[in-house]
């Protein structure tokens, strides 16, 4: 059996349009994969390298405001006096400021927070209002001062002593209990 010239031209237009059909679904595929792959790296980076915590009270304000997001990196093991940290205490994860390290002496005294016996001057923190900032009083059943840390501790501290559960109701912490040190605030009052 012959075929006009006709058919032949039909079967040859339907054979050409074949490949573009797939290399399209195979550029839709190829966008898919990529798509995946950056979600899959970015979900690691989340899950291992850094994570986002929410301000949920106002322990840290004005720091921090109810309602922050926060990026903290969970890598850095490195921490200062000053440092904002999350750190897991009974299954929540609370913010708190880093006011003294590993062979540090924390006492609290009627004049306020001394850290290795020189009162400490905090203007940043809100609170009952004394000579140096806000006073940093203790808790009525919080622990006994002056406290000494040891090696790989930390002491913490709300920015609002005056709302703040912190080191000052249990005590120095260990690192291994701290999952990260801020690195970036997103406020989201007022948006």
């Amino acid at each position: 059996m012959q075929t006009t010239g006709t058919e032949s031209g039909e079967a040859d237009r339907r054979t050409r349009r074949k490949p573009k059909r797939n290399k399209f679904l195979l550029e839709v595929l190829y966008l898919i994969l990529k798509v995946a792959l950056v979600a899959l790296v970015v979900l690691l980076a989340l899950v291992f390298v850094f994570g986002i915590a929410k301000v949920e009270d106002n322990s840290m304000n004005p720091s921090l405001k109810s309602g922050d997001l926060l990026l903290f990196y969970r890598l850095d093991h490195d921490y200062t006096s000053g440092d904002v940290v999350a750190v897991e205490y009974e299954e929540n994860i609370q913010l708190r400021r880093v006011v003294a390290v590993g062979g540090d002496t924390v006492n609290i005294t009627e004049g306020g927070l001394e850290i290795n016996g020189k009162l400490q001057q905090e203007r940043s923190i809100s609170g009952n209002v004394g000579s140096t900032g806000a006073e940093t009083l203790l808790y009525e059943g919080g622990i006994d001062f002056p406290v000494t840390l040891g090696p790989g501790e930390v002491f913490l501290l709300g920015d609002n002593r005056a709302e703040s559960l912190d080191s000052r109701m249990y005590g120095p912490v260990k690192e291994n209990i701290i999952v990260g040190k801020t690195v970036f605030v997103m406020r989201t009052r007022n948006i």
